[in-house]
């Protein structure tokens, strides 16, 4: 016979495994030779917005039209709603559309819900793609033009921990002059401690970053200390600033239980 404490490991495995099948297997329909792939993100920072590449893999060759939509517990933010979805007509050949998702203003989870139905209405076929909103660490370089020359069209680069996290474009700054320019670092897992942030300017755009050239490099230090932490880094050339946001520590109850069957302490 089977120990209780075997038992209680084979059901929280079943459970684990039937919440991972789940996450995976997120679809359903009365026709089942089709496939809906999604490609984007499945983390997005609150009120952002990011493009979603989706194909409908069909070896009928038929046609379909498709609707997409969020929801969510908490939709304010949220877009494209169930009242105004984005919607449109796939063929052969033309199998693979385009959809800008707006995240929520909470954090949570949210559900892009992928519906499409053959012209008659009569087959139909829905996939699920859940997306989790978190709240991004925010880094912004205050970033001075010191030279005599005007910068026009520069790339400017954003990594964290020596990992490219986004690229943007500085269309003008004058001789003298300075802006701010921002970046989110959106991850579900942020690993405690110190990290290293770099903003790199390639004022020629050349593709070759050289401060020894004019090029601006922006290095400086930011500490994480617990879980689903929310920061803003403020960068300022020849200035370390750090503003450390709010950090929420997930506590943990530790208590020993005697054979006696006393209450934790």
């Amino acid at each position: 016979m089977i120990g209780g404490k075997y038992v209680h490991l084979i059901v929280a495995f079943t459970f684990i495994s039937m919440v991972l099948l789940g996450s995976v297997v997120s679809a359903e329909g009365n026709v089942d030779d089709i496939r809906i792939h999604v490609r984007g993100s499945d983390i997005l920072a609150q009120d952002s917005t990011s493009n979603y590449e989706i194909t409908l893999m069909d070896p009928q060759d038929r046609n379909w039209a498709y609707s997409v939509h969020i929801d969510a517990d908490n939709i304010t933010g949220a877009s494209p709603l169930e009242i105004e979805p984005i919607a449109g007509n796939l063929t052969s050949g033309n199998d693979t559309f385009s959809a800008n998702i707006g995240a929520m203003s909470n954090i949570g989870d949210m559900v892009m819900i992928i519906n499409v139905t053959s012209p008659s209405g009569a087959l139909w076929y829905v996939r699920e793609f859940e997306i989790k909103v978190i709240e991004p660490i925010v880094i912004s370089a205050e970033i001075f033009n010191s030279g005599d020359v005007d910068i026009r069209n520069a790339t400017v680069e954003f990594y964290v921990d020596d990992d490219l996290i986004s690229t943007d474009t500085l269309a003008y700054l004058p001789a003298g002059g300075s802006t701010k320019m921002s970046s989110q670092w959106v991850s579900e897992e942020i690993a405690d401690g110190w990290h290293t942030s770099t903003v790199l300017v390639d004022v020629n755009d050349d593709g070759i970053t050289d401060p020894g050239m004019g090029d601006i490099e922006i290095n400086d230090k930011f500490y994480v200390e617990g879980s689903n932490m929310s920061a803003t880094l403020y960068i300022i050339l020849g200035i370390t600033a750090l503003f450390f946001g709010m950090v929420i520590i997930n506590g943990k109850m530790s208590g020993k239980k005697s054979s006696s069957g006393k209450k934790r302490k």
